[in-house]
């Protein structure tokens, strides 16, 4: 799913080389007391954590220990979990009795996918064992820091600051995201339109120690190739009157903190140059400018195409290339995590149900399984945009598989294409050619065109390197189509 270097021994050998004094961490002053519930945890993670809480309560018999916890409360839990259907229930139970009280488990890699479950029901993390003192000091002073705000979920949903799924594809996500937190390394994100990139990108900020510091993200297919230079890095210059003007660039607003470039693979040569440049020295200067500025700025860019590829054509900067490529994470596929559809879907529907204000609509058995089976070309994105559909357009609370549009249902996209697609083309050619006309490609292929646009638009949300993605197209093609063929463009072009 990830690789460092694009070799996966390297991986090891790198987060080796995190376990560093930086890493340990005191905790958060105040806290009265902290519970470990198990037989199994590090000496080394006790000291540390009886040197710095006030109270280390510690219980080999974990039911008796939630029970007391229960009773008297702690400021965190951490668990030695081994995935019983008894501490499954207890968990929760606990959950609900205390559902502000932090809860961390150290599963085994057996128990992941039952602790990823727990962590879906409100757990505040689970780490995968052995774990490293560090690592553990790390997560357990972000929970007592965060104090008695439940992470990322409200009424019992998660919201957009979560991985939702429990394939083995989000499992590795996961174990990505919480590994390269820990890092400050260059990241790039390589997937398929609507895999969900941007959003990872926002959680590896969010989870790592830039956290309190500026999130910049720029879609670069959405801005003037010309205009670029000056987007990322800021002008300077001279007016009337000795006047001296500075436009400060997004590189600049992200320093101490994460820049984000999406479609990274459209930054003309020159502008790559020049951030390669930020990633080796550390450093820029405005266009116009001549003094260097500082810029500890962690770079997270993302590409739909394959950059090793446009190095070969010579599109791409080698050096670049490799300094972005340091950490590189493929994101799956709908198609690959087919498990999750029915919790995406869940949440889709009861994101929008909260818009609305209504109670949240769902899916039959037989729905659901149409969904499953169905090919997904736009992935996670096409998914949110079917259920925000159904939500608006079905009035029952129900969502029936009479109520998914042809193209999910084989048997009806199959009549469908049929009778308006080629049945319908023959009959234009035939009433075409019967009333004298000529010429007809010249008439035909615009509007195929155009509809075949403005239809991958749509799906899109007027996202324009998705589009062309979609159709096949350049994105100089698609943007002398649009203006030849007088498509409306509404300069939309998030990814």
């Amino acid at each position: 799913m990830f690789w460092y270097g694009m070799y996966l021994p390297a991986m090891h050998w790198y987060c080796a080389s995190l376990t560093s004094a930086s890493w340990g961490r005191d905790l958060v002053g105040g806290v009265e007391r902290i519970a470990l519930l198990g037989e199994q945890f590090d000496d080394a993670l006790v000291e540390r954590l009886g040197q710095q809480a006030r109270r280390l309560s510690r219980f080999q018999q974990w039911q008796s220990g939630l029970e007391q916890i229960e009773r008297e409360g702690a400021d965190l839990v951490l668990f030695d979990y081994q995935g019983s259907e008894a501490q499954d229930a207890a968990i929760r139970r606990c959950l609900k009795s205390l559902p502000r009280l932090p809860i961390v488990l150290l599963s085994n890699p057996n128990t992941e996918a039952e602790a990823l479950a727990l962590y879906q029901d409100g757990v505040f993390e689970y780490l995968p064992q052995p774990v490293a003192v560090d690592e553990a000091m790390t997560v357990i002073h972000r929970a007592l820091e965060q104090g008695d705000v439940p992470p990322a979920r409200e009424s019992g949903q998660m919201i957009v600051r979560d991985l939702i799924g429990v394939s083995p594809a989000v499992v590795e996500l996961r174990r990505a995201l919480r590994q390269l937190a820990r890092a400050n390394v260059p990241v790039l994100l390589q997937g398929e339109p609507g895999t969900g990139k941007r959003l990872f990108a926002r959680l590896l900020h969010d989870s790592g120690a830039r956290k309190n510091k500026p999130y910049v993200a720029v879609t670069v297919s959405s801005v003037s190739r010309s205009f670029l230079d000056v987007e990322l890095f800021g002008l300077e210059r001279t007016q009337d009157n000795d006047h001296f003007h500075v436009r400060t660039g997004r590189v600049e607003e992200a320093v101490d903190g994460s820049l984000f470039l999406d479609e990274v693979a459209d930054l003309p040569l020159d502008v790559q140059i020049r951030l390669s440049q930020v990633l080796a020295e550390g450093c820029f200067h405005r266009v116009g400018g001549q003094q260097d500025i500082p810029a500890p700025v962690r770079v997270i860019a993302a590409t739909t195409q394959k950059l090793e590829n446009l190095v070969m054509n010579g599109q791409f900067q080698h050096e670049l290339y490799h300094r972005l490529n340091v950490v590189r994470v493929q994101m799956p596929r709908l198609t690959e995590r087919k498990e999750d559809i029915a919790l995406l879907a869940e949440h889709f529907l009861s994101s929008v149900a909260k818009d609305m204000h209504v109670e949240p609509k769902r899916l039959s058995e037989e729905a659901l399984q149409v969904l499953q089976q169905y090919q997904w070309p736009g992935n996670i994105r096409q998914l949110e945009n079917l259920c925000r559909r159904l939500s608006v357009m079905v009035s029952e609370n129900e969502i029936a598989i009479d109520h998914l549009p042809a193209e999910l249902r084989p048997e009806l996209a199959i009549q469908a294409e049929a009778r308006s697609w080629e049945d319908g083309l023959r009959a234009w050619a035939e009433r075409s050619l019967a009333a004298g006309e000529k010429s007809l490609l010249n008439s035909a292929q615009p509007t195929m065109e155009r509809i075949l646009l403005n239809v991958a638009l749509e799906f899109t949300g007027g996202r324009k390197q998705d589009a062309a993605a979609l159709l096949g197209w350049g994105r100089n093609t698609l943007t002398r189509k649009l203006k030849e063929l007088g498509v409306q463009d509404d300069d939309s072009d998030e990814t």
